[in-house]
Order: C-alpha cells, then structure tokens, then sequence
C-alpha cells in the first residue's frame, strides 16, 4: 500500500522493496519452502517404511515413494547453490503426485 501511494517517494518505494524482499526471503523461502520440503520428505518416508512394514499393500510401493521423497528434499539445497535442486525437486514433487495417487487407488482396492 505504501508502494502505491501518490506522494510516496523513490526512497520510501526503494525501502518497502527491500522490506518485502527480505520478509519474503525469511518467511517464504526459509521458512516456508524448507520446512515444506522437510515435512513433506520426512512423513513420505514414514509412511513408505509403514508401508513396507505393514505389508497392508505391496511393499514395492513403500520402495518406490521413499525415491521422490529423497528427491522432495534436495529442494533444501538450491538456495546452496546446487543448480540441479530446483530440477530435482520439481520432477520428485510430479513423481510424488503420480505415487500418491497410485497408493490411493492401491488403499481404494483392498
């Protein structure tokens, strides 16, 4: 709102960028992206190693999340400067979407 207003000068349009920017930074992507690629990694691989346990499905399909879980996670390190991250993540976040809905029918099936 400040950025819009008519008599808002270059400077006061300069510092609310630079307070957006770096609210951005610490809530959406530190905070944000890393914990969701955390979360999201760490209860895939829990519920692929409930899976292989329990042998309530196929265990193969325990085997095969724990891939795009793994995947899920290096998204932590493309703010390192690991270029392949962002790749990675991307393709595990589809393969993840795929493997969730074919545990889905899996369950839907017993």
């Amino acid at each position: 709102d400040m950025y819009t207003q008519p008599d808002a000068t270059q400077a006061t349009r300069d510092s609310v960028v630079v307070v957006f920017q770096a609210f951005h930074r610490y809530a959406g992507v530190a905070i944000g992206e890393h914990l969701g690629y955390i979360f999201t990694s760490t209860w895939t691989i829990l519920l692929c190693i409930t899976i292989i346990a329990t042998d309530l499905v196929n265990p193969l399909f325990g085997w095969l999340g724990i891939v795009p879980a793994i995947g899920v996670l290096m998204g932590v390190f493309e703010e390192t400067g690991f270029k392949a991250a962002g790749a990675i993540n991307a393709i595990s976040y589809i393969l993840w979407s795929v493997w969730l809905i074919a545990f889905g029918i899996a369950l839907l099936l017993l």
